[in-house]
């Protein structure tokens, strides 16, 4: 791990450590609060990030808000939007998506999703602006561990398509996280060719 991402992971490491002894969770002896639903894919989430770049020779850190609204049984759309200020570079990258998914739950603690998402990355350069149009398609799963759980494993494989920022092509991200009522900490990592990064995010479920 470079020594650049410690600050966010000794941050997601005590407020981790923080969730576990407060939740309601721990202290029922592992019952989760009645009124959690960690694998409802409505959601909001804001957090910060911290990006390691090939492509930028940089890393890039800020805030991003996400969010999920689940339609029916099954779909679910996203919608997601992030500023990451360089390190060495004069400018800063913002990054819009939206999206839509389609998931199924067979089992209560168990969900499968696929994912198209189109996004648009922006680079705010003393040169100028430059943009970036491209989708991404994944394909992952949500999991407790353990039926009363407060603890939440997620992760996906996706493909790139159309990136001019990096030549990253395929990736995979993997999170966890630690739900207490309608509330929540995530933490995921995610590597591709060109970049990999870190966020800790703070996650409201409805």
């Amino acid at each position: 791990m470079k020594k650049l991402n410690r600050p966010i992971l000794l941050a997601a490491v005590t407020l981790f450590t923080a969730a576990a002894f407060c939740s309601p969770a721990s202290a029922a002896g592992g019952k989760r609060g009645a009124s959690a639903n960690p694998l409802s894919y409505t959601w909001l989430r804001i957090g910060g990030a911290s990006q390691e770049s090939d492509y930028f020779d940089d890393r890039a850190q800020g805030y991003s808000l996400q969010g999920s609204w689940q339609l029916d049984e099954n779909v679910y759309l996203l919608g997601s939007a992030a500023r990451l200020d360089f390190d060495q570079l004069p400018g800063r990258e913002h990054i819009y998506g939206v999206g839509i998914g389609y998931q199924e739950n067979p089992m209560g603690d168990i969900s499968a999703f696929l994912q198209a998402e189109v996004f648009r990355t922006r680079l705010d350069l003393p040169g100028g602006d430059r943009t970036d149009d491209w989708a991404r398609f994944s394909w992952g799963f949500r999991a407790l561990l353990g039926k009363d759980s407060p603890w939440e494993l997620d992760g996906a494989v996706y493909y790139d398509a159309q990136d001019d920022f990096g030549d990253r092509d395929f990736g995979a991200w993997f999170g966890i996280g630690v739900v207490w009522d309608h509330v929540g900490l995530r933490l995921v990592g995610d590597h591709n060719g060109s970049q990999d990064t870190v966020r800790l995010g703070l996650s409201v479920y409805f």
